[in-house]
């Protein structure tokens, strides 16, 4: 043998050690994780943020990262100063250049799956639109946002642990339970995925051809990835990065991101690992897109909302959308058995033991609802059985705290009755109360204000946290349906004052709530 073979054979005898001695640290030390988040945009963040806490509250000695703009990195500072202890929910925020032009707020202020918000006239329309229009504007925002987040994962790799695993979320996720077994599992694995079923993948042929991709080859749900600090991963998602630009501009274009992982999980021959569903419980029908409303610990009652727009084509509320969500949520038992809930329609709210014997009552003051003295009397005589004092309900500028030890009172008027009510006094008139701040628009109609507003009671009434100055998310059918249950688990008594039916998701929660002791 000659030296330089000697050498060869050595150098590779050295690789084999080192990387079986990574593999075992990895297995000696695969409960160390680190979250990963890349977000753009106030409702973006704010998703980020939740999902991150939730992340937190299941693996307390993980860190977060956040990858995001300049605006978003400077929002979350002034936010974690606010809230002091309680706002430091990412440990890391790096700025990330290509986030800036990551999406165009003009004509597109942000994108939520599958659907494109529009602009007609001051309201947003959530429209579907085709990923294959060559030229549309927001068919070009949407791939500056998957190109921008696919970079994003190789600079959050920088702050892996060294042994155990990123986990990288989307934003629109609520970690329920430890995913430590996940990362333990993946052993000499570079990456771990929920595999799409074969029958729902996408662009085989493009790929085959392009890429050579064969079927051993799975698609991922690329909404929640397990990455090791290896060689590989970077290897991923450096060819990741490419394969999405190169198909982005194919014909036809993919702008969705599995597609060009996928090429790039063959190209780079990274070692994968096929992880359960409950890892990445995917709260969405692929037919229609409808999302289901998701709870860690599922509800306590059946969702008694019903239809109540015209529209048969509408992604949100068209009896077709809403059958398919609830035939999801069924399936995922409302997400009672799932370690990450991945939906646009979920909350964070865990359950709580019941209340028992007298009560400590709150009033829970719900602006330009109901200002009458003589039915809060009325109220309060009605729930006197109930409460053995009444207290001010702690400060929340979004949501109430209900691991205290409090039962909530409130009195609650139809959205658009409270809504017109608002547009009147801080529009009209220009009230100085604190509650108008920001929420008129310049040259903004009545009717257009009483639509954008009508789930402002929803807001105040859902699960909020310590922190009154943290974004939240939008209310949605699942924070509805979590203050159902607070209902008939009697933590929060609603009283109802007037009789109009209104339309819109308050509404329907205030027809509800107050009608279940029918």
């Amino acid at each position: 043998m000659t030296a330089d073979a000697a050498d060869d054979v050595m150098r590779g005898a050295f690789l084999l050690l080192l990387a079986a001695t990574t593999a075992e640290e990895h297995t000696e030390h695969c409960e160390e994780l680190a979250f990963a988040y890349f977000a753009v945009g106030p409702r973006t963040l704010a998703k980020a943020r939740r999902s991150a806490r939730s992340a937190k509250a299941a693996h307390p000695q993980a860190h977060t990262v956040l990858i995001t703009d300049a605006k978003g990195a400077s929002h979350v500072k002034k936010e974690a100063t606010k809230c002091d202890g309680h706002g430091i929910v990412f440990d890391y925020v790096d700025v990330l250049a290509e986030a800036e032009n990551a999406t165009s707020f003009n004509s597109m202020p942000e994108f939520v799956a599958f659907r494109t918000y529009q602009k007609d006239g001051k309201k947003l329309v959530s429209k579907h639109k085709p990923w294959t229009t060559v030229g549309d504007a927001n068919n070009k925002a949407v791939a500056d946002l998957r190109a921008a987040k696919i970079r994003s994962l190789t600079e959050a790799l920088k702050r892996a642990p060294h042994y155990g695993a990123l986990v990288f979320l989307d934003a629109d996720t609520i970690v329920c339970r430890s995913l430590v077994k996940y990362a333990c599992a993946m052993d000499k694995a570079d990456v771990a995925f929920v595999p799409v079923p074969p029958a729902r993948w996408h662009a085989g042929g493009q790929l085959r051809l392009s890429y050579d991709v064969d079927l051993q080859t799975p698609e991922a749900n690329t909404g929640a990835l397990f990455l090791r600090r290896t060689p590989k991963a970077l290897s991923l998602l450096k060819h990741w990065s490419r394969t999405y630009k190169e198909l982005r501009r194919a014909d036809p274009p993919q702008l969705m991101d599995q597609v060009a992982f996928r090429a790039a999980l063959h190209i780079s021959r990274a070692k994968w690992h096929a992880i359960d569903d409950a890892a990445n419980c995917r709260g969405r029908d692929p037919a229609t897109r409808a999302h289901a409303a998701l709870t860690c610990d599922g509800f306590d009652g059946a969702d008694t909302f019903v239809v109540s727009g015209s529209s048969t084509d509408d992604p949100e509320t068209s009896p077709r959308a809403v059958s398919a969500a609830l035939n999801v949520e069924k399936r995922l038992k409302g997400g009672r058995h799932c370690d990450v809930l991945h939906s646009h329609e979920t909350s964070d709210f865990r359950r709580l033991d019941p209340l028992e014997g007298k009560k400590t009552c709150a009033w829970v003051s719900l602006p330009f609802s109901v200002d009458d003295a003589s039915i809060h009397a009325r109220v309060a005589r009605q729930a006197f059985d109930d409460c053995d004092e009444w207290v001010a309900a702690p400060s929340r500028d979004h949501g109430l705290d209900y691991a205290l030890d409090l039962r909530y009172v409130a009195v609650v008027r139809d959205a658009s009755s409270r809504s017109r009510a608002e547009y009147d006094a801080c529009c009209a008139r220009g009230d100085s109360s604190h509650w108008c701040g920001g929420v008129c628009v310049d040259g903004e109609k009545r009717h257009d204000f009483v639509a954008r507003r009508g789930d402002a009671q929803l807001a105040v009434l859902a699960p909020g946290e310590p922190c009154v100055a943290a974004r939240r998310p939008p209310p949605s059918r699942a924070d509805a349906r979590v203050v159902l249950d607070l209902v008939r688990a009697g933590r929060l008594l609603l009283y109802r004052a007037g009789d109009e039916a209104g339309e819109g998701l308050d509404a329907r929660l205030v027809h509800a709530a107050t009608g279940l002791g029918d």
